[in-house]
């Protein structure tokens, strides 16, 4: 059996030695031929990224054989790149012997991190930084790993300095850090699959957001499996919850914003007359409820599979494009362009923004 993760520079830098890949063919011919075709089937979902379904095979796998390292590590990871119910990414993890899959460490780490184990997963992340390669790929892995480490110990100094302060009689308002109450939006707008990218009217009572359909169809269109498409929800203020989410029917989104392609929501204008949003590397428009229009973007030799993130400024002067392609400070960086009054400015690095790591979905207010 392969690596899964060849593919990914991160993964890469932690193949320290053979040892992950030659513990696996070994344990090959341990297993029945039922136990063959159920990892096959895992293998095969998690290579295409789908998390979920992974999850669910690697639980019958790990049903068969509790100790299996290898079940444990794809169930853990399935866990954790799903995004659903990650907390329960470290239980699997844990039982994963590092010395036969070196890449334990590195998720393991995270899933501690997510689950506010700091000191833990700050451990993890110093034992790994020695081993990492002296390469490109090494040394971006090594900075990632001491970045890890930083927000443990931000995230310690910021518990701590917290708890001094309510100690000593301070209020809450009264204090640096703020307290925020994160509220789940309920089972009207949230599924057991995946909702982002969220965009709020600045009314704060009406939501856009990108989900996985539930729909074979749209508009008698045959859509893909898993395809990504834009619901609203509006706030019901008389029973103080938001309504159960809905695909656009032309009353307050037109309905042409979804198609057999995958969408996400930009952003609303001032006076919500034009909504703006993403559509497999091109910005899209739908104005005055209008039937949704490319905007044309100069994205020179840039395919849609090297856009990470395209998206613009309230006013419509300004573009902003996440990519690779371009050499820049990291991996992803954030590139603009100027509306010059008959054209667009080419693509420039975002100075004073970017880093040696991969930034991600840039978003300006209307101020």
């Amino acid at each position: 059996m392969i690596n899964k993760f060849s593919k990914n520079p991160e993964f890469l830098a932690l193949l320290f030695t053979a040892s992950f890949c030659t513990s696996l063919f070994a344990q090959e011919s341990e297993k029945n031929s039922d136990t063959r075709k159920l990892e096959s089937k895992g293998v095969a979902q998690i290579d295409a990224g789908n998390w979920d379904d992974a999850k669910i095979t690697y639980k019958e796998l790990v049903g068969l054989d509790p100790n299996n390292d290898e079940f444990n590590f794809y169930l853990g990871l399935s866990y954790l790149q799903s995004g659903v119910e990650s907390d329960k990414a470290a239980d699997y993890l844990s039982k994963v012997n590092a010395a036969e899959i070196p890449e334990r460490n590195y998720f393991y780490g995270q899933a501690l991190h997510i689950n506010g184990e700091y000191d833990k997963a700050r451990k993890l992340y110093e034992e790994m930084i020695p081993m990492t390669l002296d390469n490109k790929k090494g040394r971006r892995l090594r900075n990632q790993l001491n970045l890890f480490a930083k927000q443990c110990d931000d995230a310690n100094k910021a518990q701590q300095l917290y708890q001094n302060a309510l100690a000593s009689g301070a209020k809450v308002g009264d204090m640096d850090i703020a307290r925020l109450k994160i509220e789940n939006l309920g089972d009207q707008i949230n599924t057991e699959k995946r909702e982002y990218a969220p965009v709020v009217y600045q009314d704060l009572g009406f939501i856009a957001f990108a989900a996985f359909s539930q729909n074979d169809s749209i508009e008698g269109k045959k859509k893909k499996k898993g395809n990504e498409d834009i619901y609203f929800s509006q706030y019901n203020m008389m029973e103080d919850k938001w309504d159960a989410r809905s695909l656009p029917d032309g009353k307050s989104l037109n309905a042409s914003v979804n198609s057999s392609e995958n969408e996400s929501p930009l952003m609303f204008s001032s006076d919500m007359s034009k909504f703006i949003f993403y559509r497999n590397g091109d910005i899209w428009i739908s104005e005055g409820l209008k039937d949704a229009k490319k905007l044309n973007i100069e994205t020179e030799y840039i395919g849609g599979q090297d856009i990470f993130v395209i998206t613009m400024s309230h006013d419509s002067n300004f573009r902003f494009l996440v990519t690779d392609v371009f050499p820049g400070k990291g991996g992803r960086d954030i590139y603009i362009s100027e509306n010059t009054g008959e054209s667009w400015s080419k693509w420039t690095n975002l100075e004073g923004i970017n880093t040696s790591f991969d930034e991600y979905s840039p978003y300006l207010s209307e101020d």
